[in-house]
C-alpha cells in the first residue's frame, strides 16, 4: 500500500514514507556486557565497533566450535567424527543467545539438543550424548570469546550473594541469643544458623531512569491445606520471609542486563520523540 502511494504521487522520488524500519540489537546481552567491561574483541563480534561489514556472532561461534570439533574428529572421538562439518548457526544461536542470562549446562544441552533433533541426520539415540558434547564445547567458545562478560557475570553473582546475605549489626546479637529450636533431644540447627532467618535483604539497584527495582524472591512459607477434592498450598505473600539466597545470585545478573536493556530502548524512543517534536518546529 505504501509503494502504491509512492508510484501514484507526483512524485516518487520526493514522496515521504512513513513505514517504520525495523531494528534490532546483536544479542543485545552481550552487547551490554561487552560496553559495561570495555571488551574490545566481544564489542566487535556484537557491532559495537566500527566496521567495513556487519558481523554476525552467532556464525563466528559456530565457527569456532568447528574448528575444536574437527581437532576432536582427528582424534577419533566418537560424537566429534559425528558432528563434524554439521555445526551451523542455527544449532548454536539459542545457546550464543542465553548464555549471558545464565543459561546452565543442562539448559545448553537440552537446546542443543533440540536443534540435532530437528536436523533428522543424527541418530535419535546419540543426540543426548551429542549434544552433552556439543554444549560443552559451545560453552567453552563462548568464554574464549567473552571472557569479560563471564567475568562480570561473575561478579555481579558474588554481589549478590553478599547482599542477600547481610544481616543489620543490630540483628545479630538478637538473632545469636534466640533460644534453640529442638525436637527431642537433638537440636536442629547450631547458633549461627539462626541468623539465616534475619536475612531479609534482597538485591536493589536504580536504573539510569531512576527507576528503583527489587528482586522479589523470598522464602515463602506455604500450609498445605486439605479438602474432599484436593490438596492445595496457601501462603501470606505478606508475611515476613527470609531471602532466597541461591535465586537472588543467579537472577541477578540477567535482572540487571534486561534492566540496562529496557532502559536503553527507553531512552531511545525519548530521543526520538524528542528528534521529532524538534522536527515538526522546524517545518
Amino acid at each position: 500500500m505504501e509503494l502504491r502511494s509512492a508510484l501514484e504521487s507526483p512524485d516518487p522520488h520526493t514522496y515521504e514514507s512513513s513505514f517504520p524500519v525495523h531494528q534490532d540489537g546483536t544479542c543485545n546481552g552481550l552487547q551490554h556486557y561487552a560496553a559495561l567491561g570495555g571488551d574490545t574483541q566481544g564489542a566487535k563480534q556484537v557491532n559495537l565497533g566500527a566496521t567495513e561489514r556487519p558481523s554476525d556472532v552467532y556464525t563466528y561461534v559456530a565457527a569456532m566450535v568447528q574448528e575444536k570439533i574437527k581437532e576432536d574428529a582427528v582424534k577419533e572421538v566418537k560424537h566429534a567424527v559425528m558432528l563434524d562439518g554439521k555445526i551451523t548457526r542455527k544449532v548454536v544461536k539459542q545457546t550464543v543467545m542465553t548464555t549471558v542470562y545464565g543459561v546452565t549446562f543442562i539448559g545448553a544441552r537440552d537446546q542443543i539438543e533440540r536443534q540435532l533433533k530437528e536436523r533428522k541426520d543424527i541418530p535419535d539415540e546419540e543426540c543426548w550424548l551429542a549434544a552433552s558434547y556439543l554444549a560443552k564445547k559451545v560453552i567453552e567458545c563462548i568464554g574464549d570469546l567473552f571472557s569479560g562478560a563471564q567475568d562480570i557475570q561473575t561478579w555481579l553473582n558474588l554481589c549478590a550473594r553478599l547482599v542477600s546475605k547481610s544481616i543489620p549489626p543490630a540483628r545479630i546479637p538478637a538473632a545469636l541469643s534466640a533460644p534453640t529450636p529442638k525436637k527431642g533431644n537433638i537440636k536442629k540447627a547450631p547458633a549461627l544458623n539462626r541468623t539465616k532467618d534475619e536475612q531479609m535483604t534482597a538485591v536493589v539497584w536504580t536504573t539510569p531512569l531512576g527507576l528503583p527495582i527489587v528482586q522479589p524472591y523470598r522464602k515463602t512459607k506455604r500450609k498445605q491445606v486439605a479438602t474432599t477434592l484436593q490438596t492445595v498450598y496457601i501462603s501470606d505473600p505478606n508475611a515476613p520471609a527470609a531471602v532466597n539466597s541461591l535465586k537472588q545470585a543467579s537472577a541477578f545478573p540477567p535482572n540487571f542486563i534486561h534492566s540496562l536493556d529496557a532502559t536503553h530502548m527507553m531512552l531511545t524512543s525519548l530521543e526520538c520523540q524528542v528528534r521529532t517534536s524538534l522536527a515538526s518546529r522546524r517545518t
